[in-house]
Order: C-alpha cells, then sequence, then structure tokens
C-alpha cells in the first residue's frame, strides 16, 4: 500500500540543492504570497503603463484634429470676410439680382430739411412734380 503515495526522494529533500525544500510550511506560505502581491503589483504596474500609453496615443490624435480643425476655421473666416466684402455685395446684386448703376439725370437730391417739416415735404413734392 505504501507503494500507491508518492514518496520525495531523498534528492528531493536535499536542503543544500533545493533551498524552498527546508522551508517550513508557514515559510512557504508567506514566501508564496510575497510572490503572488509582487506579481499583483507588477501587473498593475503594467496595466497603468498601457493606460498611459494609450491615452497619450489619444491626446496626440486629438491635438492633431485640433490643429486640423484650427486651419479650417482660418480658411472658414477668410471665405466669410470676402463674401461680406462690398465688392462681392456689388458682383451679386449685378449678376444675381440684375441690379444696374443708377442713371445721374434720374437721381432726386433732398435738401436738407427746414425747421418745419411741413414745409420741407411740401417742396420736396413740389420739385418731384416739375420735373
Amino acid at each position: 500500500m505504501n507503494e500507491l503515495f508518492y514518496r520525495p526522494s531523498k534528492m528531493l529533500m536535499d536542503s543544500e540543492s533545493y533551498p524552498l525544500a527546508r522551508l517550513s510550511r508557514a515559510s512557504f506560505r508567506r514566501a508564496a504570497v510575497l510572490v503572488a502581491v509582487a506579481a499583483l503589483l507588477l501587473s498593475l504596474l503594467l496595466l497603468q503603463r498601457t493606460q498611459v500609453v494609450k491615452v497619450s496615443y489619444e491626446v496626440d490624435l486629438l491635438r492633431a484634429k485640433r490643429a486640423e480643425m484650427a486651419g479650417q476655421n482660418q480658411r472658414l473666416q477668410r471665405q466669410v470676410e470676402a463674401l461680406q466684402s462690398l465688392g462681392q455685395a456689388e458682383a451679386v446684386a449685378r449678376q444675381s439680382l440684375g441690379m444696374v448703376s443708377a442713371d445721374p439725370s434720374r437721381v432726386i437730391y433732398l435738401a436738407k430739411p427746414d425747421a418745419d417739416p411741413s414745409k420741407a415735404l411740401w417742396s420736396r413734392v413740389k420739385r418731384a412734380f416739375d420735373r
């Protein structure tokens, strides 16, 4: 019956060849816990480092996108300024709306109003019909 159970050989129990063989169970457990804690700390450190690299990569992507958007914003600002210029407004009025320059002979200039608004109004109406 003794043959069924595992018996460590004398060579395995030799404490000079295998220093772990001379540890007691309590010491072995403490060493195992210490190794497990060290492995846990190293894995947490590795996880933290990978997160830092990932976030750094995302920051670089966002900075590149921000620079691209800033360039696009500048181009659009220049386009808005060009479209708001008087020359552009006149060109659109002439081409799209069919507007033409005023004939100087048909332009009516109004005089500066007098102190009496009714008198100024009648004089303007009279001048308009005299032509």
